[in-house]
């Protein structure tokens, strides 16, 4: 008998539990589908893939079944590739040459495969049967595997995603305690609206707009894709209705290279890319609205205007304290004509792809260099916003350390609050009036933009939302209260007059 290494199937289970740390249906359809798409490569042929998820609350199981027209599989294949965990024959461009993709569906409470003419099941295996032969040969693979400790509340969005964000077309069919719930054609179109936003060796930043599949909005969430296909997402800060990032991972190495950029489960980055990604994903989600603003800059560049304006500079000294009076007491109604006659009467219009920054930097200007966002006030909103934008710009200058420079912005779109965004070396920070409730006395309002422009100003020393954030704008609200408080009548006059 020749020395042979085997493993037993309970084992299988027990390691391939251990293997994964998201929910099984989630892998499965993640796996299952990235093998339909290998084997479709390989057969030479347009993928047809459908993917049926069908959940049964009262028994707690969800069956998973993939079939598409690919290779298939010979016996030997099935013995070799399949059941023998940790083997792989994929290579190249390939995505599933881990060989552990099959480890998932053999966790299954029950799983079975029918490929060309075999045919196997786990009782089989569990009872050391033999692949049955059949009579008739099927064009491509069907696999079926069934899961009892699914989260039901989880795995749907999670399912979807895989499949309708990547970069290939399939049948995506969910089914809920017998009712069709969705049977749909997902997967990304090339023109969907793609946005590179970066581009590194080993991988590419895109944006995208909100994304409806299946009736359900997807929005805020970022996919790290290999080869086109999505091998897991996070959910980023916001809400559904705004933009997505795509991270396309492409790499010719093996997952035993000490460089490859994920690790072996395909549930999280590694490595240098794994840095590069953390810091480029976490300077777009700096605030819940900074995604979809970077996005549509980089779908919409039209609709991004620059007005020639002065650079505004910060008055706050180092050690916090204001040793500055308003310099613009008695400018303050000039600056607002400034602004409100150049948002009316502008004929000039630039966009950053097409000139840059400097050429709209006048230090002669009464008012800012500003950045108007998917801007097109009317006649009344035109009065409010310039009055809104001369008393952001003011407090932003007291909060600002002295001697930094930068610009203010109007952002109109809805659900978007407030943005803190460097264009060309110039840290731009954007506002929406809209988003910032009226509330009484004018007193109160002025104190909430204040308190909004402290958390914009943190962010330009901190992009994550964490402690030292949060530190950061305690000390702000320290020690600028003062001259808010010493300004509050002229900034409330400003703010209501006109």
């Amino acid at each position: 008998m020749k020395a042979v290494t085997s493993m037993d199937p309970s084992l299988v289970r027990l390691l391939g539990r251990k293997l994964y740390t998201e929910d099984p249906v989630t892998i499965a359809v993640r796996e299952l589908g990235q093998n339909s798409v290998d084997a479709c490569i390989r057969a030479g042929v347009d993928p047809q893939i459908t993917i049926e998820i069908n959940h049964n609350s009262s028994t707690h199981v969800t069956r998973v079944v993939c079939t598409d027209d690919g290779c298939g599989m010979t016996e030997e294949e099935l013995v070799q590739y399949f059941l023998r965990s940790g083997s792989s024959s994929k290579s190249g461009a390939e995505t599933g040459r881990f060989g552990v993709g099959a480890v998932v569906i053999l966790t299954a409470s029950y799983w079975h495969v029918r490929t060309l003419d075999n045919e196997v099941d786990a009782g089989t295996i569990m009872e050391g049967g033999d692949i049955v032969k059949c009579s008739e040969t099927l064009q491509g693979t069907v696999v079926t595997a069934e899961y009892e400790d699914s989260k039901a509340w989880s795995w749907e969005s999670r399912a979807i995603c895989m499949m309708a964000f990547s970069s290939v077309k399939t049948r995506m069919i969910i089914v809920k305690d017998g009712r069709t719930t969705m049977d749909e054609v997902v997967g990304l179109d090339p023109d969907c609206g793609f946005a590179e936003m970066t581009r590194m060796p080993e991988w590419v930043g895109y944006g995208l707009p909100c994304q409806e599949v299946g009736g359900q909005k997807y929005g805020a969430r970022a996919f790290v894709r290999l080869n086109g296909l999505v091998q897991f997402e996070y959910i980023l800060y916001g809400n559904e209705m705004e933009g997505n990032i795509i991270i396309d991972v492409t790499s010719s190495k093996n997952p035993d290279d000490k460089d490859f950029p994920m690790v072996m489960s395909r549930e999280k980055l590694s490595g240098p890319v794994e840095r590069e990604v953390s810091r480029w994903t976490q300077e777009l989600v700096r605030n819940a609205s900074t995604t979809d603003t970077v996005i549509r800059r980089s779908l919409e560049t039209e609709d991004i205007k620059f007005s020639a304006g002065r650079i505004l500079t910060g008055k706050r000294n180092p050690n916090g304290f204001i040793e500055k009076q308003l310099e613009d007491v008695v400018g303050g109604e000039q600056r607002i004509s400034a602004v409100k006659d150049w948002i009316r009467d502008v004929s000039y219009w630039g966009a950053v792809d097409s000139a840059g920054i400097a050429e709209f930097v006048d230090p002669t200007s009464q008012h800012p260099i500003m950045r108007l966002i998917n801007y097109n006030p009317s006649a009344e909103e035109l009065e409010r916003d310039s009055r809104f934008i001369v008393v952001w710009g003011l407090i932003l200058e007291q909060l600002m350390i002295e001697g930094f420079k930068f610009g203010v912005g109007l952002i109109s779109d809805p659900h978007m609050w407030a943005e803190t965004l460097r264009v060309e070396g110039v840290t731009f920070i954007s506002v929406n009036p809209h988003m910032i409730p009226v509330i009484k006395p004018v007193e109160a309002q002025i104190l909430n933009i204040w308190q909004l422009a402290i958390h914009e100003v943190a962010h330009v020393g901190e992009s994550d939302h964490n402690e030292k954030l949060t530190s950061l704008m305690q000390y702000l609200t320290a020690t600028t209260s003062p001259a808010i408080w010493k300004y509050m009548s002229f900034f409330s006059k400003l703010l209501l007059e006109g």
